[in-house]
């Protein structure tokens, strides 16, 4: 009588060129939405924003943000239109750089919740405020990479 021994077929592991299990990789991928994040807030918003800011503070320009503040039941509409604008300007460059990422990310994610309940209210398109809001939340949790 003839015994068939079965011998196990020897396994291959496929692995991906990018495997998530590579910290540096991890790493890399938070610093590259750090940086886009950033930089994408800062030239899209921020800077046309502060310098709005600045032309209704020191030259008495109308600063039509300063309403969007004042509708959505801000006190102080101005000095919390400021502080936004600062945020998206030096808090986006924070972000970018690296600096203060979780403080810089908390508020950035602060803003732009509260930017998707004035979009909701008003029936208008989420997407900016709501991808910078979870791209900020993301890194508020996980910190920006090394």
């Amino acid at each position: 009588m003839m015994t068939c021994m079965a011998t196990a077929a020897p396994t291959m592991k496929l692995r991906s060129p990018v495997s998530s299990e590579d910290p540096r990789l991890v790493h890399l991928g938070l610093c590259f939405l750090r940086v886009c994040v950033g930089l994408s807030l800062v030239s899209i918003y921020g800077l046309t924003r502060l310098i709005d800011g600045g032309n209704h503070i020191f030259e008495g320009q109308d600063w039509r943000f300063v309403r969007i503040v004042a509708s959505i039941g801000f006190p102080f509409p101005v000095v919390f239109a400021m502080a936004s604008a600062l945020v998206e300007t030096v808090g986006a460059v924070l972000l970018a750089t690296g600096l203060l990422t979780r403080l810089s990310a908390g508020l950035i994610a602060f803003n732009m919740l509260v930017a998707v309940y004035f979009h909701l209210r008003l029936g208008e398109p989420l997407e900016p405020a709501s991808l910078y809001l979870v791209s900020s939340l993301a890194l508020l949790l996980s910190g920006g990479g090394r």
